[in-house]
């Protein structure tokens, strides 16, 4: 249960509000709300934007399945087929 404004922030950093799941045979793309990471299911090809003033976006960067990226993201695609990746919401979806 989020009691305080701290509270608050902790649920959204962690990823509490769920998760987009993005897999692709092209291009998948979610933007519709923030996230605070994503997390490769298979070996992957992500491009996440950064919210600007927290931190460096990636540019179709090749990730090993199991890595997971914490940040603040606007924007996140995968672009190589069998690509997958969960983007945790920073915000409720």
């Amino acid at each position: 249960m989020v009691t305080t404004a701290g509270d608050a922030a902790l649920v959204h950093s962690m990823g509490q509000n769920g998760f987009k799941y993005l897999t692709t045979a092209g291009t998948a793309t979610y933007s519709a709300k923030k996230m605070c990471a994503i997390q490769c299911i298979t070996d992957s090809t992500v491009t996440c934007v950064a919210v600007t003033g927290f931190g460096d976006s990636l540019t179709t960067v090749a990730l090993l399945a199991g890595t997971v990226v914490l940040g603040h993201f606007s924007s996140v695609t995968v672009s190589v087929a069998g690509s997958s990746v969960l983007a945790y919401l920073a915000e409720r979806a």
